[in-house]
Parts: structure tokens; C-alpha cells; sequence
């Protein structure tokens, strides 16, 4: 399907457990990682593994093991700062630096501490300037918006026309004031 679409690269999420089950099942993760990104190598793209809530690599630790594992230039990391403050740890100062090696993709997703309640970037404490301020000067980069600003039905992840073009205005604004043009 990458090919059909003309696309370089896929996202790809750890596999779903308890917390206290990480250590346990972290040798298999790796495992099944690594067959994955055999196939994503024989077939040129690259895997993307975004950190989530309720995931082996929901923290950074174990994100920055599985990567470490493998050692693959046929995956990276997304890095989502909003699934990280989630998960209890400090975006900008803790969970990018460990995992800086890897990170190719930014979700700009922008959260409230303690209550996960999903706010305009910059309107949180995901640290989301802070973050982009480290990855200003790169060239390999990608930054999307991943909002969830509404709910759609019983889950989360709409936003609507209104809300999105306010997260891209607050976007636009954080990159200008950190003097870098948004496309």
C-alpha cells in the first residue's frame, strides 16, 4: 500500500499491555519489531513507531529501548509530546532529549497536565515551543497537527474546520516566534 501511495514512510504503534506486563514482554517486542522492519527494508520505507498511551512505548524508556534494540536507519520515532506528558514524564527536558537520536516526526498535539484534557499547541504543558525549539535548525523533519480538540461520538480525534485552523494559527505563531517559516 506505501508504494501505491507514493509514501516513504509508515506509522506504526508497540503492542497493547499492562504496565506491569512491559519488562516481561519487552524481548518479544523487539522480536516482532524486528521482523517488521525486515519487511519494511526489503520493501524501502521506513517505520515510523509513534509513542501512545497503553503501549509498551508509551514512555520514553522503553521507546528509546526498542530503538536502541534495533538500531535500524528503517525506523524512527514519531514523537508525540501530548502522549508523553500523559504518560508522566517532561516532554522537552526528559522524553526528547532520550529519544533526539531517532525522532524524525513531531505530532503537535498539546495537553493538560493531570487531566489530559487536549488543548490549542502552546495552550498546555506538553511543552510543545520548547520541543520544536530543539528541532528548529534540522532539515529531516516533519511536523503535523494531531489536535483531537473535539470528540467525535464516544471517541476522540475529531476536530472540525474551526478548531484546526485555530491549533494551525498557534502553530504558525510558535514557529514564527521561533523564527522558522511554516509551509
Amino acid at each position: 500500500i506505501a508504494h501505491d501511495l507514493d509514501a516513504k514512510y509508515i506509522r506504526v504503534f508497540s503492542f497493547y499491555m499492562q504496565k506491569e506486563q512491559k519488562t516481561e514482554y519487552q524481548d518479544q517486542v523487539v522480536e516482532r519489531f524486528r521482523e517488521m522492519v525486515k519487511a519494511a527494508a526489503s520493501a524501502g520505507v521506513v517505520l515510523i513507531h509513534e509513542n501512545d498511551a497503553g503501549l509498551y512505548g508509551e514512555g520514553s524508556i522503553q521507546c528509546k529501548y526498542l530503538l536502541d534494540s534495533l538500531n535500524s536507519p528503517w525506523l524512527r520515532a514519531a514523537f508525540d509530546p501530548s502522549n508523553f506528558l500523559i504518560a508522566g514524564e517532561e516532554p522537552a527536558e526528559e522524553s526528547f532529549p532520550r529519544l533526539t537520536e531517532y525522532v524524525s516526526y513531531l505530532h503537535v498535539k498539546d495537553s493538560v497536565r493531570g487531566t489530559g484534557q487536549i488543548v490549542i499547541a502552546g495552550q498546555g504543558d506538553a511543552r510543545v515551543r520548547d520541543v520544536l525549539a530543539q528541532i528548529k535548525n534540522r532539515e529531516d523533519f516533519y511536523i503535523s497537527l494531531e489536535p483531537h480538540l473535539d470528540f467525535a461520538g464516544e471517541a476522540r480525534g475529531f476536530t472540525g474546520p474551526e478548531l484546526i485552523q485555530k491549533d494551525l494559527d498557534a502553530l504558525r505563531g510558535i514557529l514564527e516566534g521561533l523564527g522558522v517559516g511554516a509551509a
